[in-house]
């Protein structure tokens, strides 16, 4: 919660899974308070005003009420403070295994205090080479997918936890631009890995604006997917 000068008291809520005009309808839906639905670098973020401690709680829980199933932190956090408190708090260790993001996602996680007790290892891969040298993943399976593909962004993740024994593992491979592979493949394009407990799952997105927007969105969409998919087990609901 911060103070600020046009508004005693802001909320800054981050949300995962839902698109800038569907969260608006569900804060409209809310019936008070003044809200602001942003799509940042950090994806989806609401920023809850109020003018007293009174019609904050009364704004906080009418958000938590209409949107819990999508937000991913209490408010006022960060999204690396988020998911660094979750594995605390679980005991459970991550490791990345990063192209696209050149690092980032490890970066934000040990920008934490206290990510050593949960981060096991951090790999940058950019090039086939690394990714054959230090995940043994053969040039030739490389190339008959292409770097940036899903099967590629699976075997970095799998091939990162078989080598740490980590609970999760994240892995990104992507287009940050100036210029992607081809049409179907435009910049922005982003494969993730996750192996969540040995469970593997990858999916594509493709993101917009510069080098830096597009790595950055990359980053906070992999740490806010890895806070759903520990969040939803009906545990962890924000209030």
């Amino acid at each position: 919660m911060e103070k600020t000068d046009n508004h005693t008291y802001q909320d800054r809520f981050f949300l995962f899974g839902i698109d800038p005009k569907q969260a608006l309808a569900l804060c409209e839906i809310c019936g008070r308070g003044d809200i602001d639905v942003l799509d940042t670098n950090d994806g989806v973020t609401l920023l809850a005003n109020s003018n007293t401690l009174a019609s904050r709680d009364g704004l906080r829980k009418a958000i938590t009420e209409k949107l819990n199933d999508y937000l991913i932190g209490p408010p006022g956090e960060t999204i690396e403070q988020i998911l660094v408190d979750i594995l605390k708090k679980k005991n459970i260790e991550i490791t990345t295994a990063e192209s696209v993001t050149g690092g980032m996602i490890a970066s934000r996680i040990i920008n934490v205090p206290g990510a050593s007790k949960i981060i096991k290892q951090a790999y940058v891969v950019y090039d086939r080479s690394t990714k054959a040298s230090v995940l043994d993943i053969p040039v030739s399976f490389i190339e008959r997918h292409g770097e940036v593909s899903l099967e590629v962004a699976r075997e970095m993740a799998r091939k990162a936890q078989l080598l740490t024994k980590s609970d999760i593992v994240v892995s990104t491979t992507g287009y940050a631009g100036p210029s992607g592979k081809e049409e179907s493949d435009p910049v922005g394009t982003v494969c993730f890995g996750f192996s969540i407990f040995k469970q593997v799952t990858t999916l594509e997105r493709v993101f917009s604006g510069t080098r830096n927007d597009i790595r950055q969105k990359a980053t906070a969409f992999a740490l806010g997917y890895v806070i759903n998919k520990l969040t939803r087990n009906g545990d962890d609901k924000y209030e």
